[in-house]
């Protein structure tokens, strides 16, 4: 699915911004019944945007 939104020009905001690789991030989004021992990352927003996306705040 990735490859498909890259493909078409979008990127995820996240992983620009944190520089987190898909897999690998650092900050968890969800936690698993409620439990701080079950983080995961669920959170995506796909932006147009060339690959080095940058967002200013």
């Amino acid at each position: 699915m990735r490859a498909a939104l890259n493909g078409n020009g979008l990127r995820s905001a996240y992983h620009a911004v944190c520089g987190d690789e898909f897999g690998e991030e650092t900050e968890a989004t969800f936690y698993m019944h409620k439990k701080e021992g079950r983080p995961h990352h669920i959170d995506y927003a796909f932006v147009p945007g060339p690959p080095s996306l940058c967002i200013v705040t």
